[in-house]
């Protein structure tokens, strides 16, 4: 039986979680209700609330660049204790996170590396999904871009397969990265104008490490090409659906149908 505090400590995370209002919820991630009751599955429940608010408190401070007290919340990882291989590999991913936050990008890539190799509990693919876009991020800042686009692009198909705008946009901004170091700043353009519809239909916006990413490659491109140009590009971006936006990002035929994703999880 797990402690019985543990129901009183997710209570408390939740009431603390709720506090900071609607930027605390990430993507279409809910903190749920603490169950009321003694038995071992509510205590597992409520284990597991206590595990997600741990987590999405730690974003919470990394966004705002308390980086000790995220990793703090990161290292309790309750998913460990209970068994879940998908949120452990959440949490190394966020500690990847931080560790690129601060500029430790050989570290970064060792989590998310670590993340990779665990075992994918439910069978979907959203996971690996993160984990190869994530890769493909700190890979471009350790001066490998075609292996970083490879891995990027490796990420589009799982994410589109998901019908994840979030997680697309992500991909998006970071292929732009990837384009202005290769001197491609039209698709780099392109791709920043993809992200900006992405945001604003999605009301999210990049996280701290993404987003100074995605500036700079803005910036890039904005001075390396003619402001006629470089507007034309992200108009144009604006206006690709998101099927369009994906093939353009794979370099297909963006009137072709989508090429499927090859990847399929072993476990399944």
């Amino acid at each position: 039986m797990l402690p019985t505090q543990w129901r009183q400590v997710a209570e408390l995370l939740v009431r603390n979680l709720q506090s900071f209002g609607p930027q605390a919820v990430y993507g279409s991630c809910e903190i749920g209700r603490v169950p009321q009751g003694n038995s071992y599955d509510d205590e597992i429940q409520a284990a597991r609330l206590m595990a997600d608010a741990l987590n999405r408190l730690g974003l919470v401070a990394m966004e705002r660049e308390e980086y000790a007290r995220a990793a703090a919340y990161y290292g309790e990882d309750l998913y460990r204790t209970l068994g879940d291989n998908d949120g452990t590999a959440i949490v190394l991913n966020n500690f990847g996170e931080l560790a690129r936050c601060k500029g430790d990008f050989l570290g970064a890539c060792e989590f998310y590396e670590a993340s990779l190799v665990l075992p994918v509990d439910t069978g979907n693919i959203r996971r690996r999904a993160l984990d190869l876009g994530n890769l493909g991020f700190v890979t471009l800042h350790l001066g490998d871009e075609k292996r970083a686009e490879t891995l990027l692009q490796e990420s589009i198909p799982l994410k589109y397969e998901l019908q994840d705008e979030i997680g697309l946009s992500y991909c998006f901004a970071g292929l732009a990265s990837v384009s202005c170091e290769l001197e491609e700043f039209e698709r780099a353009a392109v791709l920043l104008g993809v992200v900006e519809s992405l945001l604003e239909r999605t009301r999210h916006q990049l996280d701290l490490a993404n987003r100074h990413d995605a500036e700079r490659a803005r910036a890039a491109a904005r001075a390396r090409q003619a402001l006629d140009v470089f507007s034309a590009a992200w108009v144009r971006g604006r206006e690709m659906s998101l099927e369009q936006a994906a093939r353009y990002a794979l370099g297909q035929d963006v009137h072709a149908p989508l090429r499927a994703s090859t990847y399929r999880n072993p476990d399944a």
